[in-house]
């Protein structure tokens, strides 16, 4: 009986706080003479892009992989402008230096530039650095013993031809173009460790690499052959010597075209490690230069008519016209120059 006066006390206790807790709420939140003020929050309107002026003479024009900068050279000057601000920056090239070479990394606004002495006469050699667009800010690459990352070079003539980064691992591949036509290859990785590449080949075209990896991808002139170098192993990836290297993307797939009297007339593309007989193949409408063949990050497939002045994707055939002269298709869309002045057309 006892525990049984006990439950009816706790029951009755509860009861009583639940009832109390619901008056409570009526009373206080739910009370109809409560004044519940709405405010409207209005987004802050962003002007225009103002874009960049540039100059006539301008030569090498590149833009960033979102378009918001543009790079390019104004005689022995190198600039990079904002294309929202407006603003044009020098980059400052280190004391007896010039520029010799920059390329834009993809999908970030962080460029790699070499500069070289300007009197060659003393010395032969390339450092490199890397710029921050956003913060404009040049940072010399040092190594793990914090010291500048150089290439030597036997004359003035050699300079940087190409570079392909591996987004994922930050290893990068540095193709130098030697006297006679021959090619050297050095790759820099994450700790700024700069090592020559063995590529069995002193004649080297067009070069890639994905961005998953370090693999090392290659055309071999001697043979005409695609080539994998993936550490110690090479393979050959194309058996037809009427292949060119295109274009990796983001998804590790590598593209190539198939051409017929210096015209692509077909692009292959699938992953490195499957047979490229079982690859994914787009037959282009009409034969086309691989100049004119644009690849994105994404992996959409392009051809630009620089008569029309038009890009047509190849998956939907939509065509999107351009004004002035081409310069990228950036993830913004088609950037080109216009009486002096950038001009972004938005994909259709």
């Amino acid at each position: 009986m006892k525990r049984l006066k006990k439950l009816i006390v706790w029951c009755a206790v509860g009861l009583i706080l639940e009832n109390a807790i619901f008056i409570y709420i009526n009373t206080f939140y739910l009370n109809h003479n409560l004044t519940i003020k709405a405010v409207k929050v209005e987004k802050k309107q962003v002007g225009p892009d103002k874009n960049v002026q540039i100059p006539s003479d301008s030569t090498n024009v590149q833009a960033s992989f979102d378009g918001r900068f543009i790079s390019y050279y104004e005689g022995d000057s190198f600039k990079v402008g904002n294309r929202v601000s407006g603003s044009v920056n020098e980059i400052i090239p280190a004391k007896n230096m010039s520029v010799c070479y920059s390329k834009w990394m993809p999908e970030d606004n962080l460029m790699l530039l070499a500069e070289k002495p300007k009197d060659s006469a003393k010395s032969h050699y390339l450092t490199l650095y890397s710029y921050d667009a956003k913060k404009n800010t040049k940072r010399e690459l040092l190594d793990f013993n914090m010291k500048t990352v150089k290439i030597d070079i036997s004359s003035k003539k050699e300079n940087i031809e190409d570079i392909v980064f591996s987004t994922s691992t930050h290893v990068i591949y540095i193709k130098l173009s030697k006297v006679g036509g021959r090619s050297g290859i050095y790759t820099l990785n994450v700790m700024n460790q700069l090592e020559k590449v063995n590529a069995n080949c002193s004649f080297i075209g067009k070069i890639a690499t994905l961005a998953g990896n370090t693999n090392f991808i290659y055309e071999d002139k001697v043979y005409n052959k695609i080539k994998n170098l993936d550490g110690n192993s090479l393979k050959e990836l194309s058996k037809n010597k009427n292949f060119t290297l295109l274009a990796s993307d983001k998804n590790d797939k590598l593209y190539i075209g198939e051409f017929e009297n210096n015209l692509i007339n077909k692009i292959f593309f699938g992953d490195i490690n499957t047979p490229m007989d079982k690859w994914q193949i787009v037959n282009l409408p009409s034969p086309i230069a691989s100049k004119n063949i644009i690849i994105t990050r994404d992996g959409r497939i392009f051809t630009h008519n620089p008569i029309e002045g038009s890009i047509c994707n190849m998956e939907s055939n939509v065509i999107t016209k351009y004004e002035g002269k081409f310069i990228d298709l950036c993830t913004c869309g088609i950037i080109s120059v216009l009486n002096n002045k950038t001009k972004v057309t938005p994909l259709k």
